[in-house]
């Protein structure tokens, strides 16, 4: 193929591409922020790499967008959610850690259109990455962010 891919040649649904030898293994959270060198291996793994057309199956999530945002300093003990929304809505405001598990709800409620603003607090939290997520019947946004 002369180091190139051609897509429109490809016919099957999943092809192997290549193969990639190596790279950072650790069970250590946060090892880009605060690697001394203890927390991680350098691997031999020989990992697979995959083309993989059409749907894989995981659904594909909205950005917060003008709906949904997070500021505040990574590391910092609090984050101002600021929510937007064009109509009244019933729905849920959750925090979420890095894999997408509940850490804590922090609104369930018809909340009114417009914006709203929420201080969390987050100096019960490890650092790491979480997420923001508002879902109701009509929307659906997260936004992920640093503690």
């Amino acid at each position: 193929i002369n180091g190139m891919l051609k897509l429109d040649q490809m016919t099957a649904d999943t092809v192997l591409v290549g193969h990639i030898m190596g790279g950072i293994e650790s069970s250590a959270a946060n090892i880009f922020f605060i690697n001394t060198g203890t927390q991680s291996d350098a691997s031999t793994r020989l990992f697979r790499v995959y083309l993989v057309s059409g749907p894989t199956g995981i659904a594909e999530q909205e950005t917060g967008g003008e709906l949904l945002r997070v500021n505040g300093a990574p590391g910092s003990d609090a984050v101002r959610v600021t929510l937007e929304l064009p109509a009244a809505d019933t729905g849920e405001l959750r925090l979420l850690d890095g894999s997408g598990r509940l850490v804590r709800t922090l609104v369930k409620a018809r909340i009114p259109a417009g914006q709203q603003t929420y201080h969390v607090d987050l100096s019960d939290l490890a650092p790491g990455t979480y997420l923001v997520e508002y879902r109701s019947e009509e929307r659906h946004a997260t936004v992920r962010f640093v503690r």
